[in-house]
């Protein structure tokens, strides 16, 4: 037989002798600190704490009091602690609480630890004891934000104490938030310090992004952070956050983490914002770029979608030139068949195009003038000249973007795979432990 499993059996046994011996609360004085670690005795244990009779209570809780911040992290102690704290009285959780709290830190790092303070959370419900747990776990909100384990104490702390009591968590991610929203698990709670903040922080919050958003929206978890308010802040939030944006926009949109963003502001920018992005991709640099860019032609045809006629027409005819030298490569080829299918608009030659491009219409000979602009700075427009328009040409046409949302309303575009997370409710919030 296995030693450790020859001890373990020695101990249920044990533990099962001292049980069958227990019948009144003296006799259960000086064993509750070893039948608490043993899984049939901390079961035991719970059992009589569920009764409710206060004299086992005041036993087990003298004895779970000398030893709380070991039984806090160990495997079956810290459930009887959980149970314990349901059970205790006020006076004596106010006293628990003191006597943990120096210990209250290092064991929300330890992964049994943090089921026992998250109960202990969910169980103070008396300012005094709130501010007792928030002075305990204040001077170091960032490293348990930053753990695996204790980043669940602090999102606890978000939900029970709400919004003017937890102003020591706003306090600590504000001054480090730069630390906290591109870390793994300090992005999932400063999303939910967005959940829980009441206006005041909530906007301290979204400027301390803004002031940070061109460095986050290029991160691997900061720019979840960044997605989240603009799917969830009002308005005026998110625009001090989208114009951050401006000037920079093509080479966002190349990236991996921070091209989806760009899209989303494509989606939500007013109108005035949403025209300085769309000119900056369709300036005569970037076109190519985005076109061949793994990140970039899902921002390009994010942008297709969302323009109006007249911008529409300036993509259109700066993409025009770059359709045949997409098929010269596999990548290329994927990305310019899928740009026909979703825009077919584009296999077509363009109005601006002289009659030679427009063999099969020939016999609408157009003229137009070089000097006609189309309101964004760029000469592409077509004019036509009733001194040279043949009596038998036909009237200027205006291009009409039919994929536009003012003509399509239900038009959807994939969102790429590689940088895009397709968040739950919870954006990616690792469950809360029982």
């Amino acid at each position: 037989m296995d030693p450790a499993d020859a001890i373990h059996r020695t101990s249920k046994h044990q533990s099962k002798l001292v049980i069958s011996n227990i019948h009144s609360p003296q006799d259960l004085i000086g064993k509750v600190t070893v039948l608490s670690k043993d899984q049939n005795g901390c079961r035991f244990l719970q059992s009589l704490l569920d009764e409710s009779q206060q004299s086992f209570v005041d036993v087990i809780y003298i004895e779970v009091f000398d030893n709380a911040a070991e039984l806090m992290v160990d495997p079956f102690g810290n459930y009887l602690c959980q149970k314990l704290m349901e059970k205790c009285t006020d006076q004596q959780r106010v006293e628990f609480i003191k006597q943990v709290s120096y210990s209250l830190v290092n064991i929300s790092l330890n992964i049994h630890g943090t089921r026992a303070v998250q109960k202990l959370i969910d169980c103070v419900d008396r300012p005094h004891q709130i501010e007792m747990v928030a002075n305990a776990l204040g001077a170091n909100v960032v490293p348990l934000i930053k753990d695996l384990n204790g980043n669940h104490v602090i999102q606890r702390c978000l939900q029970k104490f709400g919004a003017d009591n937890s102003q020591f968590i706003f306090d600590a991610v504000a001054r480090h938030l730069v630390d906290v929203a591109t870390h793994r698990h300090g992005c999932c709670v400063l999303q939910r310090c967005i959940d829980h903040a009441n206006v005041h922080q909530r906007k301290l919050l979204v400027q301390e992004i803004a002031a940070n958003a061109l460095r986050l929206v290029q991160d691997p978890f900061g720019n979840y952070v960044v997605q989240y308010v603009l799917d969830l802040c009002p308005e005026a939030e998110q625009a001090i956050i989208i114009v951050k944006f401006i000037g920079s926009v093509a080479q966002l949109s190349t990236q991996k983490f921070s091209s989806n963003v760009i899209e989303k502001c494509l989606e939500i920018a007013d109108k005035d914002v949403q025209l300085q992005f769309l000119i900056e991709i369709a300036n005569d640099s970037s076109v190519p770029v985005l076109l061949n860019d793994p990140y970039g032609n899902y921002v390009m045809q994010r942008a297709l979608a969302v323009a109006d006629d007249q911008m529409f027409e300036l993509l259109c005819d700066r993409i025009r030139p770059h359709i045949p030298s997409l098929r010269s490569t596999p990548y290329g080829k994927r990305i310019h068949n899928k740009l026909l299918k979703k825009f077919p608009i584009l296999g077509q030659s363009s109005p601006s195009q002289g009659p030679e491009m427009h063999h099969h219409h020939h016999h609408h000979m157009r003229h137009m003038s070089p000097m006609h602009g189309n309101g964004y700075g760029q000469d592409t427009s077509p004019t036509y000249s009733p001194h040279f328009m043949p009596h038998h040409a036909q009237p200027p046409m205006v291009m009409v973007n039919p994929y536009s949302r003012m003509h399509h309303h239900h038009h959807v575009v994939a969102q790429h795979q590689p940088g895009y997370m397709n968040f739950a409710p919870d954006y990616g919030m690792p469950p809360q432990y029982e």
